[in-house]
């Protein structure tokens, strides 16, 4: 379980959960958080432009500069209130999607989210697929700088004019590769963000995901790591028996992260009063 039951301002507070992932197959994962065929649950989907996570892919191979993939891109998984899903119409949630994903990578960046029910309908989440790399802004076409000539038989460079060649490409003449797509001179993305592998951001984030939460009337709390006993995730496809144990141990969690809770309310009246 990832979350207690959200509750609106002004009632028990609950707990902001995310958890970040590395993504060594980006076009896989997108069909996997996307596609209805493979999750029965599927709330709303949207990216931030019309793009192809293989533009990503294809440059993370192209620049793999070791054995060890590349990582293709990463992913937040955010547990939202169940409520939302009913109380809010899907340009509502489009909105909220974009706010967020838009406040938490900026404007420049590609992602794709996916807002999904688990399998019991206990627990609305979004998952948020992003790139490391921004778009570069400025691209400047390849052009060829002189005439080029081919021999007809031998497809070999020719000199201008010669017996049996042809002009294939003109001076000035934008370059394309067999594809037909348009090549350039700059690479089409930034340097990955060192950012999103700092600790500093894993806790960052979080308070990005409690303001925007709050600016639709949901109040959360951060979760404590140094003081708090975190929950175990009910992964789907787990045997009976973790299943069984991560529930008790959620339970156990919730019971005890309570009573601190209290006791720490308790003791800061007391201080206050002091």
């Amino acid at each position: 379980m990832w979350y207690g039951g959200f509750k609106k301002a002004g009632a028990e507070m609950a707990k902001v959960y995310s958890r970040v992932s590395k993504i060594n197959n980006v076009v896989g994962r997108s069909d996997y958080i996307s596609n209805p065929d493979r999750q029965e649950f599927i709330k709303l989907t949207g990216k931030s432009r019309d793009f192809e996570w293989e533009e990503y892919a294809e440059f993370e191979r192209k620049n793999q500069k070791s054995q060890e993939k590349n990582n293709e891109a990463r992913e937040l998984v955010i547990a939202l209130p169940n409520e939302m899903s009913e109380s809010f119409s899907d340009d509502v949630l489009e909105e909220f999607s974009h706010e967020l994903a838009q406040e938490l990578l900026g404007n420049n960046r590609d992602y794709e989210f996916a807002l999904h029910f688990n399998q019991a309908r206990t627990n609305f989440h979004m998952h948020l697929l992003f790139s490391e790399r921004e778009r570069a802004n400025e691209r400047t076409p390849k052009v060829y700088k002189r005439d080029m000539w081919f021999d007809k038989t031998t497809n070999r460079m020719a000199k201008a004019n010669a017996e049996n060649a042809e002009l294939r490409y003109k001076k000035g003449e934008v370059m394309k590769d067999k594809q037909g797509n348009i090549r350039y001179d700059e690479v089409p993305f930034t340097k990955k963000e060192k950012k999103f592998t700092e600790r500093s951001w894993l806790k960052d984030h979080q308070k990005t995901i409690q303001k925007v939460l709050a600016e639709y009337n949901y109040v959360l709390d951060i979760f404590d790591n140094k003081h708090e006993i975190a929950q175990k995730k009910l992964y789907k496809g787990a045997s009976a028996d973790y299943l069984d144990y991560a529930t008790n141990w959620n339970q156990a969690a919730l019971k005890a992260n309570n009573k601190l809770n209290k006791e720490r309310t308790t003791l800061l009246k007391e201080y206050r009063v002091l």
